[in-house]
């Protein structure tokens, strides 16, 4: 048998030429990311996994790419909005109530009308709303839903309960003792992780009369 040998080069020239195809090997990768540009990639090519996570910033956005079909309900917070931007006289809400500490709270007093929040019914993570004082007292004219089953209303008070889901209202309200109509966009949800309600929206002045 033949003992096993090491490859040698025949010649100084074999050995330049060895080097100088790895070193061309090696930086052909380096050459190719420093030299492809925009033009060299096919329309749609990249998709949203070539891109890494949290490489897309703000100043890569086009003027008007993001519109509000792309935003989340309800997650808008109060400092996402610049001076002016709210109608005069609006409201945002943004509450966040854990079940046992807290069973229930009221919005600011609107020319008679409150919105009443609860988390809790029985034990039981419970998110749902209100119209305070009395229902014979408050018209309400719109639609709300429940765990995603939607409802209209055109008549006195709303109560709007989920037993550990969400619930969501648009609707036009008013005093019917002399006060005015607003808008109230809220949508409350319960979070069995934290055993709390968040409740989120804005209400508003009514531009038209329903």
């Amino acid at each position: 048998m033949l003992a096993p040998h090491r490859l040698r080069p025949h010649s100084a020239y074999d050995a330049l030429a060895a080097i100088a195809f790895f070193v061309a090997v090696a930086g052909a990768g380096a050459y190719a990311a420093g030299r492809i540009g925009p033009n060299d990639i096919k329309d749609n090519a990249v998709r949203s996994r070539h891109i890494k996570n949290g490489q897309v910033h703000r100043r890569h956005l086009g003027p008007d790419a993001v519109d509000t079909g792309k935003v989340i309900d309800g997650s808008l917070l109060p400092q996402d909005f610049a001076p002016g931007q709210l109608p005069r006289g609006a409201f945002l809400l943004d509450k966040r109530m854990v079940r046992t500490q807290l069973a229930e709270f009221n919005t600011p007093n609107r020319d008679g009308t409150q919105l009443q929040f609860a988390c809790d019914l029985g034990g039981v993570g419970h998110p749902g709303v209100s119209f305070l004082p009395t229902n014979t007292d408050i018209a309400v004219v719109g639609t709300y839903s429940i765990d995603g089953t939607f409802n209209t209303v055109h008549g006195n008070g709303l109560h709007a309960g989920s037993s550990g889901g969400s619930v969501d209202i648009n609707v036009m309200v008013r005093n019917t003792h002399g006060g005015r109509w607003a808008n109230y966009d809220i949508w409350a949800t319960y979070d069995s992780s934290t055993d709390a309600c968040s409740f989120r929206g804005v209400i508003q002045p009514a531009e038209v009369n329903p």
